[in-house]
């Protein structure tokens, strides 16, 4: 069993799916928890609920992962709350779901501002303030979904999202690199 008391967490795209139960998992397990959304503030409530139910903290932050200076504020806020960041769990996910020779080229590029350039101000914000703060290794976990499209669905309707998201751990990697081997 996890146990986390006293740990603070970030978690991006929380308020539904696979953030939702990374949040509610991360309280049940003693963390208090950062539960960030972009447009349900309404689920992103009833997760905090769920976390402070199990006796950890929980605060909401609305914000756009495409943006590096929400994201930059978001960690800051979370340390305002709670005193530190300790864990960053990177799920906020924007995924168009057409053709590519159909799609429309905005959607294409909100998939790849959210999951690659979200994922990668995040943990750039969170590493930078983990290392404020005395960390002497940053450990990255991912998993990458889906990387197999569904048998209903065509690798031309989720090409980029896959792209994406298979972007992330090389680039993470390269980037502990840079802070020494972290």
């Amino acid at each position: 069993e996890m146990n986390l008391k006293g740990r603070n967490v970030l978690v991006t795209g929380a308020s539904r799916g696979i953030g939702r139960g990374c949040a509610e998992e991360l309280g049940r397990a003693g963390a208090n928890v950062a539960i960030n959304y972009h447009s349900h503030p309404g689920e992103a409530e009833e997760v905090a609920e769920i976390v402070r139910r199990s006796g950890s903290r929980a605060i909401t932050l609305q914000g756009d992962v495409s943006s590096r200076e929400r994201v930059e504020a978001m960690v800051a806020q979370t340390v305002a709350e709670f005193g530190s960041l300790d864990l960053f769990v990177s799920n906020a996910v924007y995924s168009d779901r057409q053709l590519m020779i159909e799609a429309d080229l905005d959607g294409f590029r909100r998939t790849s501002d959210v999951g690659m350039w979200g994922a990668f101000y995040g943990l750039r914000a969170a590493s930078l303030q983990m290392v404020k703060q005395g960390a002497n290794q940053i450990a990255r976990a991912a998993v990458v979904a889906n990387l197999i499209a569904h048998d209903n669905e065509e690798y031309g309707v989720v090409g980029v999202y896959l792209r994406t998201k298979s972007m992330v751990p090389p680039s993470t990697e390269r980037m502990m690199r840079g802070r020494g081997g972290r």
